[in-house]
C-alpha cells in the first residue's frame, strides 16, 4: 500500500541541521566561530539528543575525513535524510517503513511543468539564421522525450 506524499507531514534533516548551526553559533558566543568549533558543537548536540521523532541521529564518515549526520529511522534504524508521518500515525518513519510512494521526476505529471519553458526556448530560436547551437538540439530531444511520455500516459 502506497501513501501519497500529500497525506503526510515530513521532516527534512537539512532544516534541522541549519537550526543546529544557528544554535551552535549562539552557544559559542563568538562573532565568527570557526567551522571546527561549530562542527564539534553540532556533533555533541546530535550525539546526545534523540530528536522530536525519537529515533536519534547517526553519523556516516565522508571520504574527506569528516562526518555527515542523518536521522535514524525509529522503526528500522536506517540512516535517512527525511522522515514521514502519514495522517493518523503517531510515530515518524522513513519512506520505506511509512509506505510513502517514491517521488519521480522523470515521468508522470511533472512532464507538463517542463513543457512550457522548453517550447518558449524553442520559440526564441525561430527565425534565426545559421547553424543551430547544441542547446537547441538538446531541447528538441527533451521535448521529444516528453511527448513520448505523454503519449504513453494517455494510451
Amino acid at each position: 500500500m502506497s501513501v501519497a506524499l500529500n497525506d503526510c507531514t515530513w521532516s527534512d534533516f537539512r532544516d534541522e541541521l541549519r537550526q543546529a548551526k544557528r544554535d551552535a553559533r549562539l552557544l559559542i558566543g563568538e562573532t565568527r566561530p570557526t567551522k571546527t568549533a561549530i562542527a564539534e558543537c553540532i556533533a555533541h548536540h546530535f550525539e546526545t539528543a534523540l530528536g522530536v521523532h525519537g529515533g536519534g541521529y547517526a553519523a556516516a564518515p565522508t571520504g574527506l575525513g569528516g562526518v555527515r549526520w542523518h536521522y535514524c529511522c525509529p522503526q528500522c534504524g536506517r540512516r535517512v535524510q527525511r522522515l514521514f508521518r502519514p495522517l493518523g500515525w503517531e510515530r515518524w518513519a522513513c519512506r520505506r517503513c511509512s509506505g510513502v510512494g517514491r517521488i519521480r521526476t522523470d515521468r508522470g505529471w511533472r512532464w507538463g511543468e517542463r513543457l512550457l519553458p522548453l517550447t518558449q526556448e524553442l520559440e526564441a530560436y525561430r527565425g534565426r539564421r545559421g547553424r543551430r547551437p547544441a542547446r537547441y538540439r538538446r531541447v528538441v530531444r527533451e521535448l521529444g522525450a516528453i511527448v513520448t511520455a505523454g503519449k504513453r500516459l494517455l494510451a
